[in-house]
C-alpha cells in the first residue's frame, strides 16, 4: 500500500473540523456564503436535498450550525436577540422522524456531514 502526506488545507481528504470561539454569532456567519442551520424543526432532508445540492455546488465557503442539548438553534438565536431568517440560508432536519426530542451533537454532526457529502455530489 502506498501512503502520502496530505496537508490539512488539502481538499483531497477530510482532515477533521475546526472550532473557534467567536464574540458574535452573526459576525461569525458573515464570512460564509452559504449557511446551513440544523434543527428537528427544519425542512426534512428528503424534501430539501435538491435545493441543498445545488447550493452546496455553487458555494465557496459553507458553515453548518448546530444547537445544543438543552437549547435548539431557534432558541439560541432568539436568546441572542438575532433574526433567525437573516442568519441562515436553509434549515434542514437531517434526521427526520428521529423519535427523540434531541440528538447528541456528535451524532448530529456525523449524520449531517454524511448527508451534506451526498448532497454535494448529486
Amino acid at each position: 500500500m502506498k501512503y502520502k502526506v496530505v496537508s490539512k488545507r488539502s481538499r483531497e481528504v477530510y482532515n477533521g473540523f475546526r472550532t473557534r470561539i467567536v464574540n458574535s454569532l452573526d459576525e461569525a456567519l458573515k464570512q460564509f456564503d452559504y449557511r446551513v442551520a440544523t434543527s428537528r424543526l427544519g425542512e426534512p432532508i428528503n424534501q430539501a436535498i435538491d435545493k441543498l445540492s445545488q447550493s452546496l455546488k455553487s458555494a465557496k465557503e459553507v458553515c453548518v450550525v448546530f444547537g445544543s442539548a438543552d437549547r435548539g438553534l431557534h432558541r439560541i438565536v432568539e436568546d441572542l436577540g438575532l433574526d433567525y431568517n437573516s442568519l441562515f440560508d436553509i434549515t434542514v432536519n437531517t434526521v427526520p422522524e428521529q423519535g427523540v426530542k434531541t440528538i447528541r451533537t456528535e451524532e448530529a454532526l456525523a449524520y449531517t456531514l454524511a448527508v451534506l457529502n451526498l448532497a454535494a455530489r448529486m
